[in-house]
C-alpha cells in the first residue's frame, strides 16, 4: 500500500488488500512532502473495534501493518505524525499531525480461534532443528571424506574458464508460522511490572515537554511577492489578487411549503381546533403601569367666539344711602309742569291730591331702575 503525506492530510495512492490474520505480508510506503525532511516520522495504526492504537517507526518510508490490527474484520486508521527535537536541550521545535485516512480489513481465511491450530511446538522446532543439523553433519562429513581420499585425487589442472552463470533456483516454500510472541504488557509483567494493561499504559506517557521557542516574524505575501520578481505598489498588487466575479448559479428549487404554526402545534401535543389554538395565543391582561410624570403647561388657546346673552341676574342688594338731592321747585309748579294747568288752577285739592299720586308713582319707578343699576339723574333732577 501506498500513501501520500502533505502538510495537512494522507491520502491512498496504490491500495492493497488487507485480510485478516496476515502476519508480515503486507507493508505502507510513505511518499512524503519536503516540509517532512529530516524529521522523525512514525505512523499510527488503529483497530477500529478494539479501539486500540499501534505505533511503528517508518523508516526508510516505509513500515509493516501490524499484526495486531489485522486480527479483526472491519474498519482500520491509519495516521501519521512527525517531529523535531532540539539535539541539546531536548525541546520540541515541529510537529506534524495530517488528517489520517480509514481503510477496510477484509475477511482472511485465518482466525485466531481454530481448534487444534498447527502451531509448531517448542519440542518440534528442536526435532526439526536436530534433523537438519545431522543432515548438515553428514554433508560436511562426507565432504571431508572426498577430499581426505587419494583415489580421487589427480593432478592439479590448468584453471580453467569462467563459467556461464547458472540459473537462478526454484523458489523456497514458505516457511512454518512461528509461534505468537508475548505482547508488550505480558513482557512488563515478566519483567516485574504489577498493575492492569491500563495502568501500564498510563505509565507510558511521558511528561508534557516544555513549550517552543516563538519564530521570527514572516515576510508579508507582498513582500514575497516583490522578492518574486513582482513590480508595483502593494494596492496594485492588491488589486492584482482580485479575480473576476463568476457568473451567477442556476436558482434553486422552490423547497415545500412548510407547516403552519398550527399543525406544528398538533404535531407537538396540542389537541383542539384552530381556532382554541388561537384564543389559547391571548395572553393574560397585564398589570396597570405607574402613572407617567405630569406634562408641561400647554400654550394658551385662541380666543373663542362671543357667548349667547345670558338670562336676567337676580336683582342686587340695595346700595349704600345717596348723597342729599338739591333743592326742588315749588309743588304747584312741578303739577303744572305735570299736567300742563296753570298755578292757580292747580292748587285746588283734588288737583294737588292727583299731582302727589303722580310723583309719588314716579318716585317709585326712580327707585326700581336706580336697584337695576340702570336709571340715570339729569340735570334738572330727571330719571
Amino acid at each position: 500500500m501506498k500513501l501520500s503525506v502533505t502538510k495537512n492530510k494522507l491520502e491512498i495512492i496504490e491500495s492493497s488488500i488487507l485480510n485478516r490474520g496476515e502476519y508480515k505480508v503486507t507493508d505502507c510506503t510513505f511518499d512524503f512532502v519536503s516540509c517532512y525532511d529530516g524529521l522523525v516520522k512514525k505512523a499510527l495504526f488503529k483497530n477500529a473495534k478494539t479501539g486500540k492504537t499501534y505505533e511503528m517507526p517508518i523508516i526508510d518510508n516505509r513500515c509493516e501493518v501490524p499484526a495486531e490490527v489485522l486480527m479483526d474484520k472491519g474498519a482500520c486508521i491509519i495516521g501519521v505524525y512527525a517531529y523535531n527535537v532540539n539535539s541539546e536541550s531536548g525541546e520540541l521545535k515541529l510537529r506534524y499531525s495530517p488528517t489520517p485516512i480509514k481503510v477496510t480489513i477484509d475477511l482472511g481465511s485465518y482466525t485466531s480461534d481454530i481448534e487444534n491450530p498447527s502451531n509448531i511446538t517448542a519440542s518440534q522446532a528442536e526435532q526439526y532443528e536436530a534433523k537438519i543439523n545431522n543432515k548438515l553433519s553428514e554433508i560436511d562429513q562426507t565432504i571431508k571424506d572426498i577430499k581426505e581420499s587419494d583415489a580421487l585425487k589427480g593432478d592439479k589442472g590448468d584453471k580453467g574458464e569462467k563459467g556461464d552463470p547458472g540459473q537462478d533456483g526454484a523458489p523456497g516454500k514458505n516457511g512454518i508460522d512461528g509461534i505468537d510472541g508475548k505482547s508488550a504488557y505480558q513482557c512488563a509483567i515478566d519483567n516485574g511490572f504489577e498493575g492492569t494493561e491500563a495502568e501500564w499504559l498510563k505509565s507510558l506517557e511521558g511528561k508534557p515537554g516544555i513549550d517552543g521557542r516563538d519564530g521570527t516574524d514572516g515576510e508579508s505575501a507582498f513582500a514575497i511577492a516583490v522578492a518574486n520578481g513582482y513590480a508595483g505598489s502593494e494596492t496594485e498588487w492588491l488589486e492584482d489578487l482580485r479575480g473576476t466575479d463568476g457568473t451567477d448559479g442556476a436558482n434553486g428549487q422552490d423547497g415545500t411549503n412548510g407547516k403552519s404554526a398550527y399543525e406544528i402545534a398538533m404535531d407537538n401535543g396540542f389537541n383542539g381546533t384552530e381556532s382554541e389554538w388561537l384564543a389559547s395565543l391571548n395572553g393574560r391582561d397585564g398589570r396597570d403601569g405607574q402613572d407617567g410624570a405630569p406634562g408641561l403647561p400647554g400654550e394658551p388657546g385662541q380666543k373663542g367666539e362671543k357667548g349667547d346673552k345670558g338670562e336676567k341676574g337676580d336683582p342686587g342688594e340695595p346700595g349704600p344711602q345717596g348723597p342729599p338731592g338739591r333743592d326742588g321747585v315749588c309743588a304747584s309748579v312741578e303739577i303744572a309742569q305735570a299736567t300742563g294747568e296753570s298755578e292757580t288752577a292747580v292748587m285746588s285739592q283734588k288737583a294737588v291730591t292727583d299731582a302727589i299720586n303722580s310723583s309719588l308713582g314716579n318716585v317709585e319707578t326712580i327707585l326700581i331702575e336706580l336697584q337695576s343699576g340702570s336709571g340715570t339723574i339729569s340735570k334738572k333732577g330727571e330719571i
